[in-house]
């Protein structure tokens, strides 16, 4: 991230090996619903099934929490500051201690439950209600199911929020 961009920014991922201004992916990662359409269900589509399309859907979601954060923390530009408290190094903590919480395989469900076990214990449920906001825009939400092998869509979030 730049310090210019904003959650109206877009991003590709490989556009130099592709060639291409877009990238690699099927969809720029952004906030927006009309330039990605990814969803929590979009996963019940087959041409979505294979591992690098769930990874993109996964990443969107990610991408609207970083957003979230920041935009309720504000950004820190010193990636290196480990004691950083700015929504872009709290996403990043959040994320890689949710890790070490979740289960083997986890699911999108269980996933989403690690980042907010990592937040709890990080910020104390002060930054919960924007990666709440988040997941559930992409379908993540608290009512979110997979059931039978199909994934329903919830937007959903804590009545506190």
């Amino acid at each position: 991230l730049k310090t210019t961009d904003t959650r109206a920014t877009n991003y590709a991922i490989g556009t130099y090996v592709s060639g291409s201004p877009r990238g690699i992916r099927t969809h720029l990662y952004s906030t927006s619903l009309t330039e990605n359409p990814y969803m929590y269900n979009t996963l019940n589509n087959p041409d979505t099934s294979e591992v690098h399309d769930v990874g993109e859907v996964w990443a969107e979601m990610l991408y609207e929490v970083l957003w979230n954060l920041i935009d309720a923390a504000g950004f820190e530009k010193d990636l290196y500051n480990a004691d950083a408290i700015a929504g872009n190094t709290l996403a990043m903590k959040y994320i890689v201690n949710g890790f070490k919480l979740q289960p083997c395989n986890p699911t999108f469900l269980s996933a989403r439950d690690a980042i907010l076990q990592a937040e709890k214990a990080i910020t104390n449920g002060k930054y919960m209600c924007p990666i709440w906001k988040a997941f559930a825009k992409r379908g993540l939400g608290t009512r979110a199911a997979k059931i039978l092998g199909f994934r329903f869509n919830s937007s959903s979030i804590p009545s506190e929020c």
